[in-house]
């Protein structure tokens, strides 16, 4: 699970960066959930989920400028 390039994150359009940051949010509370769970999850995808709807919701208000 690695970064993408900012330059793949900023040919997105508007309706794909709402869309994957809404699948991100979803994904980020099913991750919450399992932790409360105590079910096991790679904990990395935590710091990479918020670190990339950080990233996406940066663009999105750079485009809205």
């Amino acid at each position: 699970m690695g970064f993408l390039k900012l330059q793949k994150n900023l040919e997105l359009d508007v309706k794909s960066i709402d869309h994957e940051i809404l699948k991100l949010k979803k994904e980020l509370f099913n991750l919450r959930l399992k932790k409360i769970n105590k079910q096991k999850f790679k904990s990395h995808s935590l710091k990479y989920i918020r670190c990339r709807i950080r990233q996406l919701s940066t663009i999105q208000n750079q485009n809205s400028i």
